[in-house]
């Protein structure tokens, strides 16, 4: 009867959950009444978002048996109140509506857990968005470092070297006949326009690579061109090779290189000074190809051009044939130090890459020790300058395979190559 008073009491009455307590921990734990008591407290605990304490009156309801989706509360007072004979009807009632509350509170708990996973998920993901916020930060502030150096860099250059007074102190030599000065100094003059065009196109790689991209695509010129201001690959690249054996064999240039001029002309250093006269007597005075002086005197040199870069013409002295010269001579310089000096072969092709048209150029040697004698940032530089200019393709690739080495380097066609202008010639009708 305590319990059925209870009963009659509001849930929220301290008396009534006395009587609960009391009828809940009753030892008959089979009696309806007992096991409503449980379920009652289960509900109160979980209205009070207890649900440690709810999970425990509800399963002492349950007797740890499975159930399915049971009535609703009014039927078990009903029962209770009006039908205190049907002790089966109740336990199972009361059985199913604990059970399914046992789920719905497990169904809570679950939803908690993984709304805490995403709190913590969400706070790892700001944590890092915060620290690549920062990089980004650094990164902005160094270029903004990198763009304010190029630019005065750029405005230095300006006013300090003056190509054309060298060009026509040249020109004056070789009218007095002084064909060797005049040649030194038409090399000093083609090395301050490439010093001008590469500052200027390494500010506008940091700046905006479209801008880059447009300086190097302004300066093709058309396929088999033969018009004196323009130039060829082939003579791009006997010059880049003029200039790298030049200081190749100059020993006041590249301390690295040290170990690779002693091992080809051992440390009898009169021998390297004649071999570097011998040199520029015969490239300046007898105007003999580096490429055929090179592969007769120093280091078997083969190259092989497809057609497209063989028809390929650049304005001379201009930004792309500035670009084309500083990226052979880097791969030039790199052949020196890590070759074997037993043959270097180059080999121009045209391939797809990422279903674009690409130019190639591979550059492969064989070694004895390819043991680095440098920071590599020549290299570096290269492959980044590339992949601007590329759109952020990769674009240099590297191949090492038993004792033969190889670098390949590609830009996108449409940036060198123009194609001939096809004129229709109508026949009189």
């Amino acid at each position: 009867m305590e319990a059925l008073d209870g009963l009659a009491l509001t849930k929220d009455s301290e008396e009534a959950l006395q009587c609960f307590h009391k009828m809940a921990e009753h030892p008959d734990k089979k009696n309806p009444l007992v096991i409503f008591a449980q379920y009652q407290l289960g509900i109160l605990s979980k209205n009070v978002q207890n649900n440690q304490a709810a999970k425990y009156w509800l399963r002492l309801a349950t007797g740890f048996e499975n159930g399915v989706n049971g009535p609703h509360e009014q039927n078990l007072l009903k029962i209770v109140l009006n039908e205190t004979n049907i002790e089966n009807e109740l336990i199972t009632l009361v059985r199913q509506s604990a059970q399914q509350l046992l789920e719905d509170i497990a169904k809570l708990e679950e939803q908690e857990k993984a709304k805490q996973a995403l709190e913590q998920k969400n706070k790892e993901i700001e944590k890092k968005n915060q620290a690549l916020e920062r990089q980004n930060k650094q990164i902005q502030a160094e270029t903004q470092k990198l763009e304010r150096i190029l630019r005065d860099s750029s405005h230095m250059l300006a006013n300090e070297i003056h190509p054309h007074n060298i060009m026509n102190v040249a020109e004056t030599l070789k009218e007095q006949g002084l064909k060797k000065e005049a040649m030194l100094l038409y090399k000093a003059y083609r090395g301050e326009i490439f010093i001008s065009h590469q500052n200027e196109l390494l500010l506008a790689q940091y700046r905006d690579s479209d801008q880059f991209r447009q300086k190097v695509l302004g300066n093709r010129a058309e396929a088999n061109s033969d018009s004196a201001t323009d130039t060829s690959v082939y003579a791009i690249l006997n010059e880049a090779l003029e200039k790298a054996t030049s200081n190749f064999l100059d020993k006041s240039k590249y301390k690295a290189l040290q170990k690779v001029r002693r091992r080809i002309f051992g440390d009898n250093t009169n021998l390297l000074e004649e071999r570097h006269q011998q040199f520029v007597n015969k490239i300046y005075l007898e105007e003999q190809k580096a490429l055929e002086w090179v592969n007769n005197n120093l280091m078997p040199i083969r190259s092989d051009f497809s057609e497209k870069w063989a028809q390929l013409r650049l304005e001379k002295n201009k930004y792309t044939e500035a670009l084309l010269h500083k990226h052979f001579y880097e791969l030039f310089i790199n052949a020196y130090k890590y070759s074997d000096f037993n043959g270097l072969e180059i080999r121009f092709f045209e391939n797809n890459l990422e279903e674009k048209a690409y130019l190639f150029s591979q550059w492969t040697n064989s070694y004895e020790d390819n043991n680095s004698i440098s920071t590599g940032n020549g290299l570096e530089g290269l492959k980044a300058e590339l992949e601007s200019l590329n759109e952020g393709a990769i674009s240099l690739f590297r191949q090492d395979d038993n004792k033969t080495f190889s670098i390949t380097i590609a830009i996108q066609e449409q940036l060198l190559y123009l194609p001939p202008v096809l004129f229709e010639v109508k026949l009189p009708t």
